[in-house]
């Protein structure tokens, strides 16, 4: 994965939440969709705020993830405010 932090990656949460197979239960269904959500919720926070951080900021956040299969925008959105 090759990230940028001038703009906000942008990706699917498929491969953080999971995809919605129908051989998921439905518990596994409730926690995917609840996934979802917090991923949007906290992708739609930071793509509203995301030029308003220091780009150093950003910057380090960013390179935190680039050892992770995709973007957790949970974990970026935690990153950032914790900082």
């Amino acid at each position: 994965m090759s990230l940028s932090a001038q703009e906000l990656p942008i990706e699917s949460h498929v491969i953080v939440c999971g995809d919605g197979s129908v051989a998921m239960n439905d518990e596994e269904l409730s926690e995917m969709l609840a996934c979802t959500l917090e991923q949007r919720d906290a992708m739609g926070y930071l793509m509203d705020r995301w030029q308003s951080y220091p780009a150093e900021l950003r910057e380090a956040c960013v390179a935190r993830l680039q050892a992770e299969e995709a973007v957790d925008y949970v974990q970026l959105a935690a990153c950032i405010e914790n900082a």
